[in-house]
This record gives structure tokens, sequence and C-alpha cells, in this order.
């Protein structure tokens, strides 16, 4: 069962929307599945906090963006 949503309203800058429905793109042309950009976002949202992130230093947007690059390459070395 699907869990309640609630409207919300994101700004996020014209670059950012555009990589979002590249990935949106990419994923139809990969499987054939149409993922919106409410599904994308949501998936990245709850995935996220499985990432085991070290936050004790993030500050700003870009602190946490780096924390988040920073644990994705620690995976892919791995």
């Amino acid at each position: 069962m699907a869990r309640p949503t609630r409207k919300v309203t994101l700004a996020i800058a014209e670059d950012q929307i555009v990589r979002l429905d590249r990935l949106t793109i990419d994923i139809r042309a990969a499987t054939g599945a149409i993922i919106t950009r409410g599904e994308a976002v949501r998936a990245i949202v709850d995935a996220v906090p499985l990432m085991e992130l070290d936050l004790s230093s993030v500050k700003s947007e870009t602190d946490l963006r780096c924390a988040i690059i920073n644990r994705l390459l620690d995976v892919a070395r791995v």
C-alpha cells in the first residue's frame, strides 16, 4: 500500500530540473518504466538516510552535497 503523500513547494534551479528530467528520461530509455519527478525525488529522499552519512560538519547545502558525494565515492571504491 502506498504511503500517504503531501504536496510541498520545492524551489530548485533550472539546471537541477534538467538533471532530474534527464534521470527520468534515462530510466525510461533503459527500462521502459515511467518514473515521475516526484517519484525520483521521493526515492532519493528515502535513500539518503540509509547512506550512513557523516553529518558532523554539515552546515550548508554545499556541505551536504559533498557528504553525499563522498559517501557514494566511498561505496563505489569498495
